[in-house]
């Protein structure tokens, strides 16, 4: 009896060794795994980082605009959007649908509805909580200056995530691949940023403009077939220009909410 109680003890306990040593094994899998996946993200992860550090267009930064001067008006055409308004100094300029302009040698505009603008600065301070953004001036600010040697070395991390929204913004806001500049522009009562220079007959450039109550003006500018330049006084007067009727637009900004909402 003593002789059959110990070999089912040994057996026990051998038993025991072989379950305990699957179950080291198992987790020592499952921790091998995780590292190589962790290895992949960090490898993957670098490419990308390092794609967005050799990108030229990604060392742009925005820089005073020198030139402030305004065209002298040889007329005006008003484009009206939602309350909010821009002047061209120019008479007989096609205005279609409000939003697009033709003028008589071919360049062309489009106003984009200041009314219809999404609230970035407000998604992003409800995705990342404690964001310190309370303007979307200063939002498209951080983004247009952000630097990508500012990207974490490590995937993972509120950091993280933060900065790949900078850096995949600002990557996808760059006019052309011929890396242009950025003008800070501050005129009447509008402050904001040009991307793209004028003075270039196949010239694009787009104009992102804030008045004092953060509404947003968005104007890009097209030489189109014309192959006529623009000038950077024709577009200062644009910028100058820009303002809004606070009744009509905050009409026209809460019929658009509730559609929002409605759709949802």
């Amino acid at each position: 009896m003593e002789e059959g109680a110990v070999v089912r003890k040994v057996s026990v306990k051998r038993i025991a060794m072989f379950f305990l040593w699957l179950v080291v094994a198992i987790v020592g899998l499952i921790v091998g795994l995780v590292m190589l996946a962790a290895v992949a993200d960090i490898v993957h992860w670098h490419g990308i980082r390092r794609g967005f550090i050799d990108d030229p267009s990604m060392n742009v930064y925005p820089t005073p605009l020198s030139d402030t001067s305004l065209a002298a008006a040889q007329g005006i055409t008003t484009m009206t959007a939602s309350g909010c308004s821009i002047d061209l100094p120019w008479p007989n300029v096609r205005v279609l649908r409000g939003r697009f302009a033709e003028l008589p040698d071919a360049r062309g505009l489009s106003f984009e509805d200041p009314a219809t603008t999404t609230d970035e600065a407000g998604i992003f301070r409800e995705t990342f909580s404690g964001s310190e953004f309370q303007s979307n001036y200063d939002f498209l600010a951080a983004q247009l200056n952000f630097n990508p040697d500012e990207l974490p070395v490590l995937p993972w991390g509120h950091r993280h995530q933060r900065q790949i929204v900078f850096a995949v913004d600002k990557s996808t806001m760059m006019p052309t691949d011929n890396h242009e500049p950025i003008y800070s522009v501050t005129l009447g009562n509008v402050r904001g940023f040009q991307l793209g220079k004028v003075n270039r007959a196949d010239g694009f450039l787009e104009l992102r403009m804030f008045d004092p109550k953060d509404r947003q003006f968005r104007v890009r500018i097209l030489s189109g077939n014309s192959h006529v330049p623009w000038t950077q006084p024709e577009i200062n007067f644009i910028v100058h220009s820009m303002r809004c009727d606070d009744a009509a637009y905050g009409a026209a900004r809460h019929a658009w909410e509730l559609e929002l909402h409605q759709q949802r």
